[in-house]
């Protein structure tokens, strides 16, 4: 309802309002007037207000500096003045929550990322030995026969050849 009647909006309360707010990194020379510059973090079994570090590029995640944490080593490892790497969800209430990124969940994006960087790199490379293949049989060589330039230097390398 409320998106339809811009008098009801204000009525939304803010948790419930996902995606609209964005932080922004804390600046020493503000002070403490920077609401922006908090985030609230879902810890297991507790809440923590946090500064923010640095925002992601998309907005839905930052690294933040955990502010006071209550229970280290009950129900989680974490603790205050840690730098800690959130990301925006939704919570069984359907509400905006910001919770940690768990650093085995960083290290299987980066093995992904190196795997597709290794799985580009290779069909480039597929698709110019293709490409230099087709350019040989156009020339009229025989497999391994070297015709230009390019390819005497792909086949010799350019330290062997003389000149």
């Amino acid at each position: 309802m409320s998106e339809r009647n811009p008098w009801l909006v204000n009525l939304t309360p803010v948790n419930f309002r996902r995606g609209e707010w964005r932080p922004e990194p804390w600046n020493e020379a503000l002070g403490d007037n920077q609401p922006n510059a908090w985030v609230t973090i879902t810890l297991p079994a507790e809440e923590c207000r946090s500064r923010v570090l640095r925002v992601g590029t998309s907005g839905d995640a930052c690294l933040c500096e955990l502010g006071k944490v209550m229970n280290p080593g009950k129900s989680h490892s974490y603790q205050s003045g840690e730098a800690l790497i959130v990301r925006r969800g939704v919570d069984g209430m359907n509400r905006e929550i910001w919770s940690p990124v768990s650093e085995r969940e960083l290290q299987q994006q980066e093995a992904i990322e190196r795997f597709d960087a290794t799985e580009r790199a290779a069909a480039a490379e597929k698709a110019k030995e293709k490409e230099l293949a087709e350019r040989a049989r156009a020339q009229g060589l025989a497999e391994g026969e070297v015709g230009s330039d390019e390819e005497l230097l792909r086949v010799v390398g350019p330290e062997k050849r003389g000149g």
